[in-house]
């Protein structure tokens, strides 16, 4: 029998633990890069928040234009079914209200119903999201503060 022939050696021992541990190494980097991966991201939010804001940002929406657009500043004259129906598509169902001026506002007829169904599935997927904003109010020039309530549904 030649002398360590059946025995590893030192050097042998040495690269059999770079070896594993290169093994861990990739096997770790390829289960982090997989869950990056395959993960589902959510914008729901994103999307919600966009609409909301289109509303008081934009004058295609409600807000003022006198010589240049007013955030925040909502026409009064502006706010009608039909121009939130123009403003935000039917694709997204949205509810505004102003308080003080008690003023309510839908973009789809059915919108009781879409929001029942939502609060029926909300404990499974968040659909509805709400925000309330103050917003100053322009009626023929003169300016008011009230508070803009809006629920926006994400499918």
């Amino acid at each position: 029998m030649k002398k360590g022939a059946y025995f590893l050696t030192g050097e042998m021992i040495i690269w059999l633990n770079r070896i594993m541990l290169t093994i861990v190494v990739l096997v770790i980097v390829f289960g982090v890069i997989n869950v990056a991966l395959n993960r589902e991201i959510k914008v729901d939010d994103s999307v919600a928040d966009m609409v909301i804001r289109r509303l008081y940002y934009s004058s295609g929406c409600f807000a003022l234009e006198d010589i240049s657009v007013e955030p925040g500043v909502i026409d009064i004259k502006k706010f009608n079914n039909l121009r939130l129906k123009d403003c935000i598509s039917l694709r997204y169902p949205v509810k505004a209200e102003l308080e003080k001026t008690e003023k309510t506002i839908f973009n789809n007829e059915l919108y009781e119903s879409e929001r029942d169904l939502c609060l029926v599935q909300n404990e499974k997927k968040k659909c509805l999201f709400t925000n309330k904003q103050y917003v100053l109010i322009s009626d023929d020039g003169i300016k008011d503060f009230d508070i803009l309530n809006v629920e926006v549904i994400i499918k």
